[in-house]
């Protein structure tokens, strides 16, 4: 195998083993961006249901005690909580009507078209509501059964996660979702209770499911949040308003049997709303976290690919160098070759002529050209002497 077919498949082996390792460097970091912005677009989507969802537990809270208490109570709140909750299932049909916004992932895609019957049947319920024409038990299912598909949407938000680093935070943010939906049915539930003053049949079984429920969701929650999370939650539920829900959880616990609690079920609905709100605003705490997160992580996955970029426009540069002075190392090695034959052909009186070697650099080949060029003339020189003597 000749000099030159060596050299260029050292350097062709060589270019393509520096391209292919950048190449897939640029194609990772380009997947990982991919990833990122799917997962951006998850946690917004994310923080749109919980927006709706805080909303429609409320609505469902002042539904069961507007039905329990006959009309009698919560007809203001309901009619204002009605309010509050359009406008966050405007925000959510303008987000979803952006396609751009949904992933291509039918169990996603499935949970939304069920939510998205569920809030067309919104209306007929509460006009149901406003009627009577529906119990307790059926509207409280109803808003629980919609909320549930939000859950699930939330819950599918981080198992489609593929950075490991957010999986554990959005698992953690759809742990502590469930625990909060169960503390809005509590404010349901218990508005109801509270209004007819005693716990009806099933009722407080399942109060009691409802409250273990709560805190096993919580306890998951804080056994995978970052300790900010966890600081957080702890610093919002060192709140007075949590007692005085503790309170009169302490009451019905007391009085299951025979009633007559002696709690003012608006009072109850104000007081674990506000409650409610603390855990929405570490709702919003967990949302701005992982948002933060993926943002660092967007920004730190675009300054590796321009760095990989960077690199690989290097390395092309280097690549084109390397050939182009291989090319002219052989172009050298050709010249330097029909150079020595022509002079052999010469001392072998095969011609009768010989020109020196064309001189293109004075590197060690040009050296050596430089060389037998000095022996060319002298030999040449001499011989054509003798060739005049005789």
């Amino acid at each position: 195998m000749s000099i030159k077919r060596k050299l260029i498949i050292l350097l062709t082996t060589l270019s393509l083993f520096i391209l292919i390792i950048i190449g897939n460097n640029v194609i990772e970091e380009i997947n990982e961006k991919s990833e990122l912005n799917r997962a951006e677009h998850l946690n917004n989507l994310s923080t749109v249901l919980s927006k709706l969802i805080h909303e429609t537990q409320k609505e469902r809270g002042a539904s069961a005690g507007y039905l329990a208490s006959k009309g009698m109570k919560f007809r203001d709140v309901l009619t204002n909580q009605k309010i509050s909750t359009n406008k966050a299932l405007q925000v959510y049909k303008d987000y979803i009507n952006n396609k751009e916004n949904l992933q291509n992932d039918n169990s996603l895609l499935n949970e939304i078209d069920f939510l998205n019957n569920a809030l067309n049947e919104l209306d007929s319920i509460r006009n149901k509501v406003l009627s009577q024409n529906i119990s307790v038990n059926g509207c409280v299912k109803f808003y629980t059964d919609m909320n549930r598909h939000i859950l699930n949407i939330t819950s599918l938000n981080a198992k489609l996660s593929t950075i490991p680093t957010l999986i554990k935070s959005l698992d953690a943010y759809s742990n502590f979702l469930k625990s909060k939906e169960r503390a809005g049915i509590e404010r349901a539930v218990m508005s109801s209770t509270f209004a007819s003053n005693k716990f009806a049949n099933g009722i407080f079984a399942k109060w009691n499911r409802l409250i273990a429920e709560q805190n096993s969701f919580m306890e998951s929650f804080l056994s995978i949040a970052s300790e900010d999370m966890k600081m957080f939650y702890t610093n919002e539920m060192n709140s007075p308003t949590v007692s005085m829900v503790q309170n009169m959880r302490n009451i019905a616990m007391k009085k299951s049997t025979e009633g007559n609690f002696g709690v003012d079920p608006n009072f109850w609905f104000s007081t674990i709303t506000k409650k409610i709100n603390l855990l929405k605003k570490v709702d919003d705490y967990i949302y701005k976290t992982n948002q933060r997160k993926i943002e660092e992580l967007i920004s730190d996955n675009i300054m590796m690919l321009v760095v990989n970029l960077l690199i690989g426009l290097f390395a092309f540069v280097i690549i084109i160098i390397a050939f182009i002075i291989n090319k002219n190392i052989l172009r050298d090695l050709g010249l330097l070759e029909n150079g020595m034959t022509d002079f052999f052909n010469y001392l072998n009186k095969k011609t009768t002529n010989v020109n020196t070697i064309t001189k293109n650099s004075n590197d060690e080949i040009g050296q050596m050209i430089e060389t037998i060029n000095q022996n060319i003339f002298s030999t040449k020189k001499k011989l054509d002497e003798d060739n005049q003597i005789f």
